[in-house]
This record gives C-alpha cells, structure tokens and sequence, in this order.
C-alpha cells in the first residue's frame, strides 16, 4: 500500500498548487505519458500526411467530417438536438476525430482508463487540470460552461473557419486561442457513469500544457504512475467495483468485464 499512499499524496499535492480557493480539478487519465494532451482532430491521422497548411487541412476536414456525419448519420442522430455544439458531442461519444477533448472529475475512472489500456515498455499518467482558471484565461470567466452558463450556440462553425491565422472570423471573442472547459452538451449513460467533462481546442493547435506554459499559466500538471504502483492501483479500482461495464453501462461494457473477469482479455 505504500506505492498506493505515495502516489496518490503527489497527485494531491498537484491538485493543492493548481487549485484556488475551493475550486475543484478534473483529471485525464493516459496509457502513454508521452502522448500529447491533443485532441483527436489534432493528432496526426495513421497512414494520410497533412496539408503543408495545416491549420487549412484541419479546417477542411474538421468542417467534412462534421458534414458528413451530421447528413449520413440522419435519423440515427438522437433526437431533439439543439445546436452543433450536440452533434459535435455525439460525434466525440462515438469516436469521430473532433476538437473535444474528455476528462473527468473522477481520479479513479482517470485511473482506469491509464492502467486499463497501458502501452507495453511506457508510462502511464494521470493529468490534471484546473478548469476554472483556464476558462478564466480564455474567455475571462471563471465558470464550467454548461445549460445555465452557455456557449454561444452555434459557434462550432466560427471555430473551424477561424483556425489560427483566420482569426478575422472571430464573433464576440469566439472563438479563443485557448481551450474551452465545459459540461458534455448531450447527455449520455456512459458520459454520466464517467463523470465525464470537456475541453474544446481554440484557435491554437498546439497541447494544452504547451499552450499553458507559453504564457505563464499554472492550470496543468501531469503525474506519471510509478511502475511499482500499477498492480496495487488495479487492485484497488477492483475492490472499488470499477470495471468496464461500471463505465460503460451497456451491453458492450457487460461483455468486455467479463471476458475479463474469466479470463478472456
């Protein structure tokens, strides 16, 4: 329990220097600490180079893929959605490259994802962000977007054709260069199970973390899980129930735990 006791002591010394008065902090669990804190829109796509532009390559396809899911996905799309800002979180539910980026307010579900899917040879890490500070910094409010704070409702569209240098499309200060923390626009099971939250990239492509360092900002902070800490953590998520079907309450999450819970990984 000692490596347990260590780890957790260090990621709540991290969550004290990046919290202001009782401001809460919302964490991204990662296989890889390598990995670049980017959305999936952002990383480089498998097997197809970019455009040399690429702040026009991301736009173009941004702006397709959103397109064509919205018209091919037709009356599979949830009902009663009422903006972009909804497709585009169906879109990030279901796997579609987008600029949202997931975390959650839960270390332990950050836990599992990190430990849960571990690449061979590397460290996984848990991130931690203090959403307040940075949508203070963005758009100069302190609050966590959502029903009652909202975006503006059809800004989707101004992000993509304001991509870095485009910044003349700006509406009302939308969008910004840094990310925007906020509440999941559409609401889903497995979003709720995972106390799920949401980052959307601004004008500026480059991670989180480097965007917060350029300019002097302490919201970010990332805490590799010590090797000797990985079995004793998967124990602990054990005993606390957490498992796939915990986090994806579905019947695809059922049949995932127990293929493993007999053996079937």
């Amino acid at each position: 329990m000692a490596q347990i006791e260590t780890f957790l002591a260090e990621v709540e010394e991290a969550a004290k220097a990046l919290r202001h008065l009782e401001q809460r902090v919302w964490y991204r669990g990662l296989s890889n600490a390598e990995y670049l804190l980017l959305p999936s829109l952002f990383r480089e796509p498998k097997g197809r180079p970019r455009d040399k532009d690429i702040s026009y390559d991301l736009r173009v396809r941004e702006k397709n893929l959103f397109a064509r899911f919205q018209m091919r996905a037709g009356e599979l799309l949830p009902p009663r959605l009422e903006s972009s800002w909804e497709v585009l979180s169906v879109m990030q539910h279901y796997g579609v490259p987008t600029r949202v980026m997931d975390w959650t307010e839960s270390l332990f579900v950050a836990l599992y994802f990190a430990l849960e899917y571990k690449d061979e040879n590397r460290s996984p890490c848990i991130w931690l962000l203090n959403p307040f500070e940075l949508n203070k910094a963005s758009l100069g409010r302190s609050v966590i977007f959502d029903q009652v704070d909202r975006l503006q409702k059809n800004a989707h569209e101004h992000a993509y054709e304001a991509f870095i240098e485009k910044i003349s499309s700006k509406q009302d200060g939308w969008p910004p260069e840094l990310p925007v923390a906020t509440t999941p626009i559409w609401g889903h099971v497995r979003v709720l199970s995972q106390r799920g939250f949401f980052t959307i990239q601004g004008t500026d492509s480059n991670p989180l973390d480097q965007q917060a360092k350029a300019r002097g900002l302490n919201i970010v902070r990332q805490i590799k899980i010590p090797d000797d800490a990985h079995a004793p953590l998967r124990q602990l998520l054990k005993q606390a129930g957490m498992d796939h079907y915990s986090l994806f309450p579905d019947l695809e999450g059922l049949a995932r735990a127990l293929r493993q819970r007999y053996g079937w990984t």
